[in-house]
């Protein structure tokens, strides 16, 4: 589209932001007996958060032009093996005592993700 990528993502997380509230309020409902874990996941992906904006603000937009491709390569990949990766995580159903551990650290890394990822510039 032609935007820096700083702008690009601030456009693209104010939208993410107005329809990620409106989910909440339309799933209260199916939400509220998870309420101690999104309480809990809120931690780490606050933290990724304010990590990832203040990579953003720190670095030189050229640096998103590289690395935000890898990443979204990726997720990709992650999309592909997401099934033996639950079965690695959590075989025949019960999780691990790590896996509340590791689902905190993917959260971490996912909010630093979404925090910088823009659209490199063509």
């Amino acid at each position: 589209m032609g935007l820096p990528p700083v702008t690009a993502n601030v456009t693209n997380t104010v939208g993410l932001a107005f329809g990620t509230g409106s989910a909440v309020v339309g799933y209260r409902r199916e939400l509220h007996p998870q309420l101690r874990r999104a309480v809990w996941l809120s931690v780490p992906s606050m933290l990724g958060v304010a990590l990832g904006a203040a990579l953003l603000l720190l670095l030189p937009q050229t640096v998103f032009g590289f690395v935000v491709p890898a990443l979204v390569g990726f997720a990709v990949l992650l999309v592909i093996f997401q099934p033996r990766i639950s079965v690695w995580l959590a075989p025949e159903g019960s999780a691990p005592a790590w896996g509340k551990y590791a689902v905190s650290l993917g959260i971490f890394l996912t909010a630093i993700y979404a925090a910088t990822s823009a659209p490199p510039r063509l």
